[in-house]
């Protein structure tokens, strides 16, 4: 079993760095993750797998193709030393898969992370404040549950624009945007919720504070529905509804959303609000229908949202697929082939 000590190059440039890991990285062979990295440039490694990322299509891949070349250096290698940014502990999927590898025997030595310059920066305790930490890419799944949160990983505007877009609530709070901490042109600035994707470079040394968070759009309608079970339960009208009585009230709520857009003025945007709220009694209509069925034992809300998400990805094969339809001919005869299909095979 071949042996590999893991070291972290800090949260900025050489200055972080510890004496013990400065005398590993010199004196074996040390392969950097990346050297994309403001203390990498302090030394000469034998190399990096920086190649990596262009090889694999994921993150995951390149990790795990990662993690294989390792263990095979480590059979041949005396000193092996693989160099990660920041902490070998936080954040390092690479780490992590060595680890439950169980093929070579490690060493992981003890550095600091961008955490560390974070807590210093926003001057908070983060176990007394109960700060939550993040990975950018698992945002959504973080939405629920309560309290400040600490997001990494935002390398692209891309990632901040679906951080904005997952909080829908208009009380959302301004973010604290922590940049290039530890370096010259560190930043530590607030910005308002709105501009998250419009006023922010983002690079591999950015992460976001969000002290309050506002309701995720997954949290609403969970709440809603919520709502619309209690009110069938304790409210005498909701309760003795049925499909048949809530015909009328379907047809009334659509006529509604119909004269409100035919009333919308698009430049001085009025109307707009009446529409909002108009396609909301629409959607108390669905909702109702659904927990009607519910309780009939037939099918749910998520029933009817999973039903629908697979029909619209199943009728979009020239954007989900390999179709190539484009022009409105072409889609249409598309659409029409798909739904014979589904009718042949009696689909919803």
């Amino acid at each position: 079993m071949g042996k590999i000590t893991i070291c972290g190059l800090g949260p900025a440039d050489e200055k972080f760095l510890t004496k013990q890991t400065v005398n590993v990285i010199e004196s074996g062979a040390s392969y950097f993750r990346t050297l994309l990295h403001p203390a990498a440039a302090a030394f000469s490694p034998v190399g990096s797998f920086d190649n990596f990322y262009d090889k694999f299509e994921t993150f995951d891949e390149t990790y795990k193709a990662i993690a294989s070349e390792l263990i095979a250096l480590s059979s041949t290698c005396e000193n092996l030393v693989y160099v990660t940014p920041g902490s070998p502990l936080v954040q390092e999927d690479v780490v992590q898969l060595l680890i439950a590898s169980n093929e070579c025997d490690l060493e992981v030595l003890p550095a600091m992370s961008f955490l560390d310059l974070a807590w210093n920066r926003l001057n908070i305790d983060p176990v007394n404040s109960g700060v939550q930490l993040v990975d950018s890419h698992n945002f959504v799944n973080a939405l629920n549950t309560p309290g400040p949160k600490l997001v990494s990983q935002i390398y692209s505007k891309n990632i901040l624009s679906d951080i904005k877009l997952a909080v829908e609530d208009p009380n959302a709070g301004p973010a604290i945007v922590l940049q290039n901490l530890g370096l010259e042109d560190e930043r530590v600035f607030e910005i308002p919720w709105d501009d998250l994707d419009r006023s922010v470079e983002p690079n591999n040394l950015t992460s976001l504070f969000i002290p309050e968070l506002g309701k995720a759009v997954n949290q609403v309608l969970f709440d809603l529905i919520e709502t619309i079970t209690v009110l069938r339960t304790e409210c005498p009208w909701d309760a003795k509804q049925t499909h048949e009585t809530l015909i009328k009230h379907l047809e009334e709520e659509t006529v509604e959303v119909v004269e409100a857009i035919e009333a919308l003025d698009k430049d001085s945007g009025d109307g707009f609000m009446e529409l909002e709220e108009e396609l909301g009694d629409l959607l108390l209509q669905v909702l109702l229908h659904s927990e009607i069925a519910k309780g009939a034992g037939r099918f749910d809300i998520y029933n009817v949202s999973e039903t629908l998400l697979e029909k619209m990805i199943r009728r979009h094969p020239h954007v989900f697929g390999d179709s190539t339809a484009s022009t409105d001919e072409e889609l249409s005869t598309q659409w029409q082939e798909i739904k014979a299909a589904e009718r042949a095979n009696k689909r919803p």
